[in-house]
């Protein structure tokens, strides 16, 4: 997981850049995905002699859940306003690409990795863990920013993941766990899949992933409660 290849470059943009970066792709030899739905994401295509490069083109930081059940707390409003934080709190550097202020990082690390990844994988689960051991996090900041979009409930899946895979420190975390409903249940609803496939060679995926559900489902219950 660790070593996984991506399939595409992710690049958020203010909607007034959007004209001239298509151009510009376009002279690159890139073409634009007829399928693209403009509310998420904009695909653009290059093929060559031995693969095909693609560039989603993106007017939000955080965008829709994988589950249609945890839409709430990410209404488009919300999220325009969440990314609205993310440029005024970012600073050009060279090349005017912009990086997010640690805080800001790692939030959205987070919420990346739950919502649009369901857990999946432990890159985005490592890179979190590499954030708070290498940045300088206040956490303070962080939480307040947690709790003004109402993500408290949802960064404590990938925080207690990282803090558990890789042994990271993260402070408070038990202080804003959801209550003990929410955190034996809601990783089912998210999504079938998580950190760990044990099963995911077993016949139809419907059997091998009710399987995987139960399995995880003992696994975070001890991680967890401990």
């Amino acid at each position: 997981y660790l070593n996984k290849s991506v399939s595409d470059i992710d690049i958020l943009i203010k909607k007034s850049s959007f004209s001239n970066l298509k151009k510009t792709l376009e002279k690159l030899d890139y073409h634009q995905l007829p399928s693209s739905t403009p509310s998420n994401e904009i695909s653009f295509v290059k093929k060559t002699s031995t693969q095909t490069l693609t560039i989603d083109i993106h007017f939000r930081a955080i965008r829709s859940a994988l589950n249609p059940l945890f839409r709430h707390p990410l209404e488009p409003k919300n999220m325009t306003k969440l990314t609205s934080e993310f440029w005024k709190s970012s600073s050009p550097q060279k090349d005017n690409l912009y990086f997010l202020k640690n805080e800001y990082l790692l939030l959205y690390f987070c919420l990346n990795s739950l919502f649009h990844h369901g857990l999946r994988g432990a890159d985005l689960l490592a890179t979190i863990s590499t954030i708070i051991t290498t940045e300088k996090i206040n956490w303070q900041n962080f939480w307040d920013l947690v709790k003004k979009y109402h993500f408290t409930n949802f960064v404590y899946y990938p925080l207690g993941w990282s803090s558990r895979l890789f042994k990271t420190k993260v402070p408070n975390l038990k202080h804003h766990r959801p209550n003990i409903f929410r955190r034996f249940f809601i990783k089912l609803l998210i999504n079938q899949h998580t950190v760990f496939r044990p099963f995911h060679s077993l016949g139809k995926d419907y059997f091998s992933s009710r399987i995987n559900v139960i399995l995880i489902f003992v696994i975070r219950l001890f991680l967890y409660e401990k």
